[in-house]
């Protein structure tokens, strides 16, 4: 049992934070100490393209690495309607963290109740796991999406109004999406090409190459909400996350998309299950298999433990965007902690040049310009060295012109 429960923390740590201990699934019986089963994640998003990670569950103290290869492709992954119509789902193996699949579900019809289904086709067993069917539920409106500043902390706090028509549908579940310009903090005006005579070489420098990046992060909390116990089917001033005043997020321009989902008394049960052990106890080990397998079951073999609740949803998004300048909204951070580089010197132009070049072997510091001559650490001068990229969003408003 001690395997099993360990198992279930990892099995639990994958649907909340995007899998620090899943792995390849293998849906035969494992032989070895560490007992393994599938994680599916992701729901049937009825009129948009709906996104699946099946992950592996093993032990928490299990040796080996994550591994999704890219050249891999275990699973067969599709939506079905109750008619029989078919979507086939389609691996997107730029996502290494996961066996990543995305549905093109914008065609399914309304009302229509429809499912997932995984076919393995490795193995010995080849086995089948289907969700229960389920039709999407409608009538879940965003009113608003605002910020305010925590009186205490200062931190940007991200606020919705909501409110629901139709009776009964008083279960509710959260995404978001964020997306943030930063910039590092130099902007560079020159590069370096080579050595001279034992000293740097510069060229001018296109300043926008260094300058602007773009990140992203899907929430991976399970965000819940219901009106189960009020009056009217409405929530006001309800609070989803906070971002910390010092975060690099807002110190040019955040934006936030916030989807809201209206789910089944069945899928609130199960997701406030799975949030209550693994956030809000730390723990999950007073939890059994049966209490977490939500409705995935494996058609050859009931008794193969499968975590996950996917259903059909419908989606209503709203986008707000928090610009720096608002007050206090942002103070640099550690983010923005810059280190200029010593200029080296030697008592030969030989030693000279080989500090130089130790320096550009090194790649740690890049230059910024060259009159007066200032080098500082790359993540200072590149905004790719702080995990983000250069694509823009289609829909961002900043120009860069």
């Amino acid at each position: 049992m001690k395997k099993i429960q360990s198992s279930i923390i990892a099995a639990a740590a994958a649907l909340l934070c995007a899998a620090s201990c899943v792995y390849e699934f293998n849906a035969y019986p494992s032989t070895s100490d560490d007992y393994q089963f599938l994680v599916v994640d992701g729901m049937i998003n009825v009129g948009e393209v709906s996104s699946f990670n099946l992950l592996y569950s093993v032990a928490l103290d299990a040796a080996s690495m994550p591994s999704y290869p890219i050249y891999e492709n275990p699973y067969e992954l599709r939506v079905e309607d109750e008619d029989g119509m078919v979507y086939e789902g389609v691996r997107d193996k730029s996502i290494t963290s996961s066996y990543h699949y995305d549905v093109d579900t914008r065609d399914v019809p309304k009302g229509k109740a429809c499912r997932v289904v995984i076919q393995e086709k490795n193995g010995t067993n080849k086995y089948t796991y289907v969700s229960d069917f389920s039709v999407a539920k409608e009538g879940a409106v965003i009113d608003s999406v605002y910020e305010k500043q925590n009186s205490e902390t200062l931190a940007c706090e991200i606020y919705v109004d909501f409110h629901n028509d139709a009776p009964g549908e008083k279960y509710f579940l959260w995404k978001y999406k964020e997306t943030w310009e930063y910039h590092p903090y130099y902007m560079a005006e020159v590069k370096c090409t080579g050595l001279r005579n034992g000293k740097p070489v510069y060229e001018e420098l296109d300043t926008n190459l260094f300058y602007y990046c773009w990140n992203t992060y899907e929430s991976s909390e399970i965000l819940l909400a219901t009106t189960d116990n009020l009056k009217e089917n409405t929530l006001k001033g309800h609070q989803l996350y906070s971002v910390p005043r010092g975060n690099m997020k807002l110190s040019t321009l955040y934006a936030s998309d916030v989807q809201l989902y209206t789910i089944d008394a069945a899928a609130y049960k199960y997701w406030k299950t799975m949030r209550s052990n693994s956030v809000e106890t730390n723990s999950i080990l007073s939890a059994q298999p049966s209490e977490l397998k939500g409705n995935i079951v494996c058609r050859q073999n009931p008794d193969v433990v499968v975590l996950g609740y996917v259903g059909a949803v419908h989606a209503d998004t709203r986008r707000i965007f928090v610009r720096n300048g608002s007050p206090n909204v942002y103070v640099q951070g550690y983010d923005y902690y810059h280190e200029d580089m010593q200029l080296p010197d030697g008592e030969s132009a030989e030693e000279l040049e080989d500090a130089w070049q130790a320096i550009l072997a090194g790649g740690y510091y890049l230059p910024v310009t060259a009159s007066p001559e200032l080098w500082a650490s790359a993540r200072c001068v590149d905004c790719t060295k702080s995990g983000g990229n250069k694509n823009k969003p289609d829909w961002w408003p900043n120009s860069h012109e």
